[in-house]
């Protein structure tokens, strides 16, 4: 998928479809990385098991689901980990 400005590795997002204006979740991933040509490849984490039909059809570079398939940032995984140990934000 194309990268947008504020997309970078390690951020958390999501991914959804969008059929007649309306928003379906399909999946939050984890970005791993951006290439030289700005292509970001990233790992699933979880998704919408009724939509594995297009997330199989994505990772095939169906160009119109390509163009149908919004990012919305989540959280970096740094936040999370902080979560998870219970650690400071401020350091």
């Amino acid at each position: 998928m194309r990268e947008t400005a504020l997309l970078s590795p390690s951020l958390f997002i999501t991914l959804y479809f969008t059929e007649n204006e309306i928003e379906t979740y399909l999946a939050t991933a984890k970005i791993l990385n951006i290439q030289s040509n700005n292509i970001a490849s990233f790992e699933i984490i979880d998704y919408d098991q009724d939509f594995e039909n297009i997330l199989e059809a994505l990772f095939k570079n169906d160009k119109i689901l390509l163009e149908s398939t919004k990012i919305k940032l989540a959280l970096h995984e740094n936040f999370v980990a902080k979560l998870d140990y219970g650690g400071c934000f401020n350091e």
